[in-house]
């Protein structure tokens, strides 16, 4: 199959073991907080300041034990 231009396809990749990632994780601002992750999961988001966090702050979000919290990893006013 040949391809002229660019492909471009939205996708959700499913990993069962380690991922490496070798080179930049890119991120784009949020403008609403995720729903909560299912139990032993967790969610990673930049918060453009309408939800929780301010501005360029990075957040994670986390379910154990029947109780989920968030809280910053990277607080960008503080950088």
């Amino acid at each position: 199959m040949r391809w002229i231009g660019q492909h471009i396809v939205d996708l959700i990749s499913r990993f069962r073991n380690d991922v490496y990632i070798e080179g930049a994780l890119i991120f784009k601002e949020k403008s609403a907080d995720p729903v909560n992750p299912a139990e032993g999961h967790a969610v990673i988001w930049m918060s453009d300041g309408t939800g929780t966090g301010d501005d360029g702050d990075v957040l994670i979000k986390i379910t154990a034990g029947g109780a989920t919290k968030t809280t910053t990893l990277a607080d960008f006013s503080s950088l």
